[in-house]
């Protein structure tokens, strides 16, 4: 085989796992990793904490579904309140008071 033939078949693989996991509503571990800002080696540490969600693995590959990441998003997540605008923060005040 070709080095352009293996491109193409390497291609069309990542193509059809692609469209595999959209259909079933799976999240790599790359995705999910991308999605809270880590890099791999905390994605790692999470999975073996079992900070996440359960994952699938199959040799290199991890695999999350989309409906367990969603909800323990939803059980993490922290509540963010919004602010009126004319309240000043704490942190806003002490900066404030720093550059007077």
């Amino acid at each position: 085989m070709t080095t352009d033939t293996q491109e193409n078949v390497s291609w069309q693989v990542q193509d059809m796992l692609t469209h595999f996991l959209a259909d079933t509503r799976m999240l790599r571990g790359e995705d999910l990793a991308r999605l809270m800002g880590w890099n791999q080696d905390t994605l790692k540490t999470k999975i073996a904490r079992r900070e996440v969600p359960d994952a699938i693995r199959t040799k290199r590959l991890v695999l999350f579904k989309y409906s367990d990441v969603s909800a323990w998003l939803e059980e993490n997540a922290t509540k963010i309140e919004a602010k009126e605008p004319d309240e000043p923060n704490a942190a806003s005040a002490s900066a404030s008071a720093l550059l007077k």
